[in-house]
């Protein structure tokens, strides 16, 4: 007990700042990918999400696990200048090796340069942000990812207060925030004495050693997000890959949520229990996931045209294709959550299988389907992924499924919800204001008749440890800075 006691002021720094940096990245993230999906022409977002692409799937080859690897010797503390200093120079010269690629397949376009240098900065402030917070500089790492979404967002305020926001802007953007953040942590880095430009070839050896199997789950998380995209553009044109990221936009920043959240509000409840105790409330949250999962189906099958009018109201043809996605989506915030609890308990060997089977399976789906199907081949490719990934973690972990009586007792729960909302309230806006207005609305309303049939119908287990959960987390943040 005094262990966990002991480390909990630590991992609470960690969590906090992992999660703040999370929250500022999806908000400035999310908020930039609507501008651009909704001011440029469908090819012109299109083009700017190819690129992202093929930035992050050429990352994905040539990383081997370098960063990865700083997770095992930062924390040790032995020699941690020499491989932080490794890292940074093979990540330098990996995104610069990245950035000529790039240019040379955009040679053609006016965009080819202004590409290059955002794909190099983009890349390098990636590993730079993991080794500020693996060197433990948790405030530095959640200043610097909030100076990078202001950053980004500035830059599409002058861009509209000088008249109109195009491609050129979205990579100005993009190059300056990443710049800046690229900037601040090698000052910082160098300032704490971490960073010089030495390079070891054993430090690089020992790198991708330690940091080869947790770079292949990293590397199934790349190729969930960007082998879809990068297919789309080669198959079909940037026209689709527009379309399909108006609604990967949506599904990803929504279920992503859901993971942290969990994770960041359990923490003052998993740290003082044993191991026993602990494997009990994981396996609550994983049922809790699960709730979160089907209330955000049953919420979109009430809101999904509002939301679409509201951000992309050039896109709403995209609503069947978001509630379709929706669906092929479900399995992945519960892979999320069983893969970030297998890392947090030291117990990854049993992700390689499944995660090689996701990249196996996920690039051969979209190889095949896209061509004959379009986006909506692109949604089941991921969605059958997802569902082997899931199933592949589930046979070597000890969380149970829960019941299917409980799982029918939600759906209807939710489904009641879904009903009651729909019959009070269905209207629809024209104006931005209004639509917003009555979104907001709608979204009270289903939370509302969600919650009153949750106490009166939900299993009185679940209501206890909501309860604890909420008890355990106020006393926590109340008492943590006079532990």
């Amino acid at each position: 007990m005094s262990l966990y006691v002991g480390i909990k002021k630590e991992l609470a720094k960690s969590s906090a700042s992992a999660y703040l940096v999370l929250f500022a990245n999806l908000i400035s993230g999310f908020l930039f990918q609507t501008i651009v999906l909704r001011y440029l022409k469908p090819e012109e977002a299109g083009f700017y999400f190819t690129f992202l692409s093929i930035a992050y799937l050429l990352n994905m080859v040539l990383n081997l696990g370098v960063v990865s690897g700083l997770q095992y010797f930062l924390p040790k503390g032995k020699e941690k200048k020499a491989y932080l200093s490794t890292s940074f120079i093979y990540s330098l010269l990996s995104s610069s090796l990245i950035g000529f690629l790039i240019f040379l397949m955009n040679i053609r376009t006016p965009y080819a340069l202004l590409a290059c240098i955002s794909a190099v900065n983009m890349l390098l402030a990636g590993s730079l942000l993991t080794a500020l917070h693996l060197a433990k500089m948790f405030r530095f790492r959640t200043f610097t990812a909030f100076a990078q979404g202001f950053a980004k967002l500035g830059v599409v305020l002058l861009a509209f207060l000088g008249g109109s926001f195009n491609l050129f802007y979205a990579f100005i953007a993009l190059f300056t925030s990443t710049f800046l953040t690229t900037i601040l942590s090698i000052y910082k880095l160098v300032k704490e004495n971490l960073l010089s430009l030495t390079f070891s070839k054993k430090h690089l050896i020992d790198l991708i050693k330690v940091g080869f199997p947790l770079y292949l789950v990293t590397m199934s998380e790349s190729v969930l997000g960007w082998v879809d995209t990068f297919f789309l553009s080669l198959f079909k044109g940037n026209i689709d890959v527009a379309r399909y990221n108006a609604v990967l936009t949506i599904i990803k920043n929504t279920f992503v949520i859901v993971i942290p959240m969990l994770a960041f509000s359990a923490l003052p409840v998993i740290t003082p229990l044993t191991k026993k105790q602990r494997e009990k409330v994981d396996i609550w949250l994983f049922k809790l996931g699960i709730l979160f999962t089907l209330f955000i189906l049953f919420y979109f099958l009430y809101t999904s045209y509002d939301i679409i009018n509201i951000l992309y109201p050039k896109y709403l043809n995209a609503v069947d294709l978001l509630l379709f996605g929706l669906i092929c989506f479900l399995p992945l915030p519960i892979a999320k959550f069983m893969m970030r609890m297998s890392i947090a308990d030291g117990k990854t060997d049993h992700l390689t299988m499944p995660a090689l089977l996701l990249i196996f399976f996920n690039i051969f789906l979209n190889a095949f389907l896209i061509p004959h199907f379009g986006v909506y081949g692109a949604l089941t490719a991921t969605g059958l992924s997802i569902l082997i990934f899931t199933v592949g973690i589930l046979k070597g972990h000890h969380y149970s499924f829960p019941s299917l009586r409980w799982v029918l007792r939600y759906a209807i729960i939710l489904g009641f919800s879904l009903i009651i909302s729909f019959n009070v309230f269905n209207e629809t806006g024209n104006a931005f204001v209004e639509k917003l207005t009555l979104l907001i609305i709608k979204t009270v309303l289903f939370v509302l008749a969600f919650l009153i049939l949750w106490l009166i119908a939900s299993p009185e287990e679940d209501k206890r440890m909501a309860e604890n959960l909420v008890k355990g987390s106020l006393t926590f943040f109340k008492n943590r800075f006079n532990k």
